[in-house]
């Protein structure tokens, strides 16, 4: 049996320039970035962040970080909760905030639970705050909740999505035009908890605001599979579109056979595509 090697070559750029980002896998909340929070209220464990206040009764504590960042493309982060939310358990990830996120009065934030059970963007001016987008009703009414939040911002356009990474769904939950939601002094998130059950029962990570993270790694061929006479299916780790003839080369044993006259996309399957050429394949 004669083996057919495909070579494949693929550019993307990259455009990082983080204006924060945290994915607490160095173990600590004091350096790069710089946390303000009380040491009994939260803790690195296993890569992520955890809460770890113990009082029972009602209680409300954050945690926060000095940026001053002018703008973002993108604000997201992952959080975990071993409770079902309610009007007295739930989390606001302030992606804006004038002050400590424990004593802002202006900005912005999103909010994870509350009587809903919903993930919705809030806008707070001179410390009443209002809901502007309002996510799903009843989309965290469980005990394990598990998800990433992305808020994406194209000039005045602000989308909000989410991703439950246990089912790995993912929903657009809305956009609106948006203009204050530019930049912030501090980021945080602000837990507002009562009773045992919720005690330790919140995570967070990979916390990033700033310019969106364009993917730079080319994608792999996982495999590919020899039609008669001419054409080649190709499936990859990842959906591939605006693919070149160039991008491809065929050898049998050695011998060349040149690019592809023709790639056919697969709809139904975007990571998969056939490749035509144009004499039929010497195998």
């Amino acid at each position: 049996m004669r083996r057919l090697v495909l070579g494949i070559l693929a550019i993307f750029s990259l455009n990082l320039n983080a204006q924060f980002s945290d994915s607490f896998s160095d173990g600590e909340l004091n350096n790069n970035p710089k946390w303000i929070y009380n040491t009994g209220d939260f803790e690195v464990i296993s890569g992520r962040l955890k809460t770890l206040n113990a009082n029972g009764s009602a209680v409300k504590y954050g945690i926060s970080s000095l940026v001053n960042y002018d703008s973002a493309e993108i604000y997201t982060w992952e959080f975990q909760y071993g409770i079902n939310p309610s009007s007295a358990n739930y989390t606001e990830f302030w992606i804006s905030a004038d002050s400590w996120v424990e004593k802002a009065r202006n900005g912005y934030f999103v909010r994870a639970g509350n009587t809903k059970d919903e993930i919705s963007l809030y806008k707070m001016v001179n410390g009443v705050a209002t809901e502007i987008l309002s996510g799903t009703d009843g989309e965290l009414n469980k005990t394990n909740n598990y998800y990433k939040v992305w808020l994406v911002r194209k000039g005045d356009s602000v989308s909000l999505y989410r991703k439950d990474l246990v089912t790995t769904t993912t929903v657009l939950e809305g956009t609106i035009y948006e203009k204050g939601l530019k930049g912030g002094r501090y980021v945080g998130i602000h837990v507002i908890q009562n009773g045992t059950t919720a005690i330790g029962k919140h995570f967070f990570d990979n916390i990033y605001i700033g310019k969106k993270i364009r993917d730079t790694l080319p994608p792999k061929m996982a495999s590919a599979e020899f039609i008669y006479p001419n054409k080649i299916s190709v499936t990859f780790n990842e959906p591939v579109k605006n693919l070149q003839s160039t991008q491809f080369s065929l050898s049998v044993n050695g011998t060349s056979q040149g690019n592809p006259s023709l790639i056919i996309p697969d709809f139904l399957a975007p990571e998969k595509c056939i490749l035509q050429f144009s004499q039929n394949i010497k195998t």
